[in-house]
């Protein structure tokens, strides 16, 4: 990837949100977030790149902290530090991460009047466009303002990575769905018409009579600060929370919720609760 450098002191880098990009020479590839995988296409590989970071960015941005992008670029595989201005560094397998002092932002060609243009931007200043840098190929995705809703301050958030169990929580998810008998959760959940055991997640299936839950619907897990994070699987009629006001759901971005909120899957609803995890259960 351009511009980086390799980290040489400590401050560790956060695993979560767990972004991985592939990177071909054709200038196509893809960019998963938390398991949602993205098509991209840029007119370069330099350009994808660039696109991809901004991507990222966005998502450090909105966090308010670096962000851990790993990189297949095949034959070679990169762990980057993603920082929210733009300044993008190589980290080692201990995920240190140091000052970003002497080093610059990355920058790139606007995909519409090729303006040169920092990776933070959010709108061309030469032709106005938004996310200039934008690779993904789906027209949907949402805008940067609309990204990862979590702030996170001190503490590290991590999804349960794959082919491991989920660490020990000192609290369970409590799942009342369609207003039934509550399911209580020792780690976390995925949940769907039909669900699949993403990165070792519990499925849970719940009763959709007109079929409108997606097969693995969403993702259900517990941060290491004991929040509720919920993140639409891409389904097909979306997640709105009962909140106030409502709100829908992006797409692959996570969110973080108070327990009691109830969710809305397309003819059926969950609500999630969190309860202390009792000693000795299964």
């Amino acid at each position: 990837m351009p511009h980086t450098q390799t980290l040489q002191q400590a401050q560790q880098l956060a695993s979560w949100p767990r972004m991985v990009a592939l990177v071909r020479p054709d200038g196509s590839g893809s960019l998963t977030i938390n398991g949602t995988e993205r098509a991209c296409a840029a007119a370069s590989l330099e350009e994808l790149r660039t696109g991809v970071i901004a991507r990222c960015v966005a998502y450090a941005i909105q966090l308010g902290r670096p962000v851990r992008l790993d990189v297949d670029e095949t034959p070679h595989q990169w762990t980057l530090a993603v920082r929210a201005d733009g300044i993008v560094q190589e980290v080692d397998e201990t995920g240190s991460l140091p000052t970003a002092e002497g080093l610059a932002p990355i920058e790139g060609r606007c995909r519409v009047c090729r303006h040169l243009e920092p990776v933070i931007a959010d709108a061309c200043s030469q032709c106005a466009t938004p996310e200039p840098h934008r690779v993904e190929l789906d027209a949907n995705v949402s805008e940067s303002a609309q990204l990862a809703t979590i702030r996170d301050d001190e503490s590290q958030a991590e999804q349960p990575p794959a082919d491991e169990a989920p660490r020990e929580l000192k609290q369970r998810l409590q799942l009342t769905l369609n207003g039934h008998a509550p399911i209580v959760v020792k780690g976390y959940a995925a949940i769907g018409r039909d669900p699949e055991p993403v990165n070792g997640r519990t499925p849970i299936r719940v009763h959709s009579p007109e079929q409108l839950v997606s097969r693995t619907h969403l993702f259900v897990d517990v941060d290491e600060a004991g929040r509720i994070i919920v993140t639409d699987n891409s389904s097909g009629n979306g997640t709105e929370a009962q909140t106030e006001p409502p709100m829908e759901l992006a797409a692959g971005t996570p969110y973080a919720l108070h327990s009691g909120t109830t969710l809305h899957l397309g003819d059926a609803t969950c609500r999630i609760d969190l309860i202390p995890a009792r000693a000795n259960s299964d």
